[in-house]
């Protein structure tokens, strides 16, 4: 379903956040025409030790940048500050909802609020808060949305707490190109990258596994329409895969 007129949000946290957990399809919306766009409300890395140094943040700021594009996506950076994402500060919520209304988004993609790493979770919160009331927190011209739907992704495995998808998109033509842009923060060392990639790749796997395919990604939808009227089934036909085995809960029709 290629139509320039879609756009795809994807909202994460950190620098590489969406890179990690969003590869495989902000790779494949990009080749079937969409706009895809990152946005990440840290954008002040001056508070960790390894990016104390200007220039070594500012290179983290062009590998972030660069990651994006090798996935099709443009990259947004507000300024907050790693760690200092206060529960009572409005305006990350704020600001969300100015980009949204600004790229007004056919998907959202928003990070799963069960993380242990707080600024994930305050990421999460404030982006429903965005999308809940765009129009009222951006302030200026309203829009007419053209939301169609939000998800919920995973960032990675040992951070994200009772994640369970609903449904998983076939990735296997994007897998090289997904772990290929994670590698492409050479700002951390091997050790690191080594294991954000091996993260990314065994999880896309296990997914795979159950979505009968080589490498997946798994989703959770969270609205905003009731009852579910997804996008997905026309944009993705066959590559989508309903979560839960053929038989249950509802292959039981072909078992008698």
């Amino acid at each position: 379903m290629a139509d320039n007129t879609h756009s795809a949000l994807m909202i994460g946290a950190h620098l590489d956040d969406c890179e990690a957990g969003l590869g495989g399809i902000s790779c494949r919306l990009a080749r079937e025409g969409w706009k895809v766009v990152f946005l990440n409300t840290i954008g002040d890395v001056s508070a960790l030790p390894a990016f104390q140094v200007k220039a070594k943040a500012a290179e983290f700021h062009r590998q972030a940048v660069a990651a994006a594009r090798l996935l099709g996506a443009d990259k947004i950076c507000l300024n907050y500050q790693h760690n200092r994402l206060h529960p009572t500060d409005m305006r990350v919520t704020t600001d969300i909802a100015q980009v949204i209304q600004k790229v007004n988004p056919t998907l959202v993609f928003i990070p799963w609020p069960k993380d242990n790493h707080y600024d994930h979770v305050r990421t999460s919160y404030a982006a429903m808060e965005a999308l809940s009331y765009v129009n009222r927190m951006a302030g200026g011209q309203p829009v007419e949305l053209n939301l169609r739907e939000i998800l919920a992704y995973e960032i990675s495995t040992w951070q994200t707490r009772d994640f369970t998808p609903d449904f998983y998109i076939d990735v296997e033509r994007d897998i090289d190109t997904a772990l290929a842009a994670m590698d492409s923060f050479h700002v951390f060392n091997e050790v690191t990258r080594r294991h954000y990639t091996n993260d990314m790749r065994y999880r896309r796997q296990s997914w795979g596994g159950n979505a009968y395919c080589s490498y997946a990604e798994g989703f959770r939808h969270l609205g905003p329409q009731f009852p579910i009227r997804s996008l997905l089934p026309e944009l993705f036909g066959g590559d989508l895969h309903v979560a839960g085995s053929i038989q249950y809960p509802w292959g039981g029709i072909h078992f008698g």
